[in-house]
C-alpha cells in the first residue's frame, strides 16, 4: 500500500523477478486472473502489489528460488492424484499447474539432476516403472507403490 491507502501498482518485470518467473509467464497469470493487473491503454502491464504479496505466500508453491532453477524431476499430489514431471525451473513450472488447478499443489519430491537430457531420462523412466498406476499423460494414482518409488530415489 502507499502513504494514501492505495493499493501500489508494480510494472510486470519487477514482478516477475520478484516470483522468480518470466514475463511471460506473469502475463498468463493476469489474463487467467490469477494476479489482479491492469493493462495500460499503452498495453504494459501492471500488478497490484497486494495481489503480488498474496501469491508469493500462497500454500503447495515454494516461496525461495534457491536450487530451484536446476533440472529437476518432480512428484506433485494433488488430491488422491500425482504428477510426475520434469522442469528446468521447478518454481515456474509448478506455478505454471497450480493456475489451472483448483486444488492446492503438494511438492511430494524434487530429483535433481546434472542436465535437462537426464532429468527426462529420470521422467521417461519413472513413466514407465509406474505405468501400472497412470491414470492419464503425466498423472498417476497416488499408490503404495508411487510412495515407494519416490522413496527409493530419495538419498
Amino acid at each position: 500500500m502507499t502513504q494514501d491507502g492505495k493499493d501500489e501498482l508494480v510494472r510486470l518485470n519487477v514482478a516477475a523477478r520478484e516470483l522468480g518467473v518470466t514475463s511471460q509467464t506473469m502475463k498468463k497469470y493476469c489474463r487467467c486472473q490469477l494476479l489482479r493487473c491492469e493493462q495500460l491503454p499503452s498495453g504494459q502491464w501492471r500488478v497490484r502489489r497486494s495481489s503480488l504479496d498474496d501469491l508469493k505466500k500462497s500454500e503447495g508453491i515454494p516461496d525461495s528460488t534457491d536450487n530451484l532453477k536446476s533440472p529437476c524431476v518432480y512428484f506433485v499430489r494433488c488430491q488422491q492424484f500425482v504428477k510426475i514431471g520434469w522442469a528446468g525451473h521447478l518454481r515456474d513450472r509448478l506455478r505454471g499447474v497450480q493456475t489451472f488447478m483448483p486444488w492446492t499443489l503438494e511438492v511430494l519430491y524434487e530429483h535433481r539432476c546434472e542436465s535437462e537430457a537426464e532429468a527426462k531420462a529420470v521422467e521417461v523412466k519413472a513413466h514407465a516403472d509406474l505405468s501400472d498406476h497412470r491414470f492419464r499423460g503425466e498423472w498417476f494414482y497416488d499408490t503404495p507403490a508411487i510412495q515407494a518409488y519416490i522413496a527409493n530415489l530419495k538419498p
